[in-house]
């Protein structure tokens, strides 16, 4: 049986990586496909093979597209970008003894990533990130699907003294060892809205939200979306002084070990016209955590640890 802590120190993993340099391309859209070259300079009429020569042929804040069904990846982005996979595009996780990531963001301050349309795979393989995000200031995820690595899918861990803000719609996280992470590390506080998303089969949590260490705090938000066979479904972490909130509306926890965990003083779930079915627990609110509920929630199995608050309608 899976245990019911989550491990926050892997689940607030942020990975080290070097210090952001903008692309330095000058076109504003570059292409590849399936049977571009490299040598290419990633026209339409002349594609790239790979995202990341594409991505060195665009301009800062441009967009880079591809053509035709095929694998791209992996990729490092550094600066403002689109990464447009169209829903064709695949992006396969490189195996390494330290660290697999299929789409590594380490991009400035004040820039936006926006990903959509791509299918990142880590095929099972050891040690494999889906999207890795340590440093931005916006991360944009759009129908994309992330599946079967063996770390974590979407982790957004934040090591920054500034805002950084994450925004996934329309997407699968699929069999990982946790889902979607969004973790405040530093001082700067995280922001974070899940909508119309999937997170299915994932070892630790589908979505977990966690603060620690730094002071900073994390602040998310999931509407119309599923977490189906996780550890927990909707979890939220923290470790003091740090603070962290979830709010969970119109969403479903089906057969999860346990559906709500809250964990760690300065925990706290907010949950309204959301189900949970199935699983071992319905919920649990540990270590002075405390999950909120509006009173129009639907449970159907009975076991759990700890209890709900009541709280009103405004």
């Amino acid at each position: 049986m899976k245990t019911l802590a989550l491990p926050l120190a892997l689940l607030t993993t942020t990975l080290a990586l070097s210090p952001p340099v903008q692309a330095a391309g000058s076109l504003t859209r570059t292409f590849v496909s399936s049977a571009g070259s490299d040598s290419n300079p990633c026209t339409v009429t002349q594609p790239c093979a790979t995202f990341a020569a594409a991505y060195n042929a665009v301009a800062s804040e441009g967009i880079v597209a591809a053509l035709d069904p095929g694998k791209y990846g992996p990729l490092t982005i550094t600066g403002p970008v689109t990464i447009d996979g169209n829903g064709w595009a695949a992006i396969t996780a490189p195996t390494n003894n330290v660290q697999g990531i299929g789409i590594a963001i380490n991009a400035g301050p004040n820039d936006n990533v926006i990903l959509r349309g791509l299918l990142v795979d880590g095929a099972g393989q050891p040690n494999t990130w889906g999207i890795n995000f340590t440093s931005g200031a916006l991360l944009a995820v759009i129908d994309c699907v992330v599946r079967n690595m063996t770390i974590t899918g979407l982790n957004f861990g934040s090591s920054a003294s500034t805002l950084q803000t994450l925004s996934v719609s329309d997407s699968y996280i699929i069999s990982s060892i946790t889902g979607i992470s969004v973790a405040a590390n530093s001082s700067g506080n995280v922001t974070a809205s899940i909508d119309r998303t999937v997170m299915i089969n994932n070892d630790q949590g589908g979505l977990v939200v966690s603060a620690a260490y730094g002071g900073g705090a994390a602040t998310a938000a999931v509407t119309d979306s599923v977490s189906v066979g996780n550890q927990s479904g909707f979890a939220v972490e923290t470790i003091a002084p740090s603070t962290a909130t979830l709010t969970v509306t119109r969403s479903q926890a089906i057969g999860n070990e346990t559906g709500w965990l809250a964990n760690g003083t300065n925990a706290t779930m907010f949950v309204a016209q959301s189900s949970v079915t199935g699983g071992t627990y319905a919920f649990q609110a540990s270590s002075s955590a405390v999950i909120n509920s509006y009173g129009d929630n639907y449970i159907t199995n009975a076991a759990h640890i700890g209890s709900l608050t009541p709280v009103s309608k405004q």
